[in-house]
């Protein structure tokens, strides 16, 4: 994310709980400012960012109400949130039962095993942001381009694209 905003943004703060993640965004992007941080307790003042992002993140995290109240405290009144996240409804309930059993036999589909996981519902999510105090201004199904990763990210994300576009 960090090289995709480079020259449109003044500075960047990456967070991230991984070494591993936080030492390729470095590399990618050596004038930003990475910190290893649990995302429930961030190291910073409150209404200090414009605009935040999660991606991919915060249906992993296991206090999600504890998050967005985070993000919120260091997010100035007027800043924006932009959030991506998976939800429960769309391989439960969109892909058949057929071709989901085929994805995990292939092995292409794995459920999260953390304990205390569980995906939630596009609903939870908009009662977790509004109990949060957010206002959603916009909410749009993720996008994801299926050309983008390794050939089996590819072919996972092409299998969601047509799910999307035929179910």
């Amino acid at each position: 994310l960090a090289a995709s905003l480079e020259g449109t943004i003044r500075s960047y703060t990456g967070v991230d709980v991984a070494q591993e993640c936080l030492w390729f965004a470095s590399k990618s992007c050596p004038e930003s400012r990475f910190l290893r941080a649990d995302i429930v307790a961030l190291p910073l003042r409150n209404d200090c960012f414009d605009f935040c992002t999660a991606i991919t993140c915060l249906e992993f995290c296991n206090d999600k109400s504890a998050v967005l109240f985070e993000i919120r405290r260091v997010l100035k009144s007027e800043g924006l949130f932009y959030m991506e996240v998976r939800s429960s409804d769309f391989l439960s309930v969109k892909l058949p039962q057929v071709v989901k059993h085929f994805l995990e036999k292939a092995g292409w589909l794995v459920p999260y095993k953390a304990e205390g996981f569980r995906d939630l519902s596009v609903q939870e999510w908009r009662g977790l942001l509004q109990e949060a105090g957010w206002t959603i201004l916009i909410e749009e199904p993720a996008l994801r381009p299926w050309n983008f990763g390794s050939g089996m990210t590819r072919l996972k994300n092409f299998l969601i694209f047509l799910v999307r576009k035929f179910l």
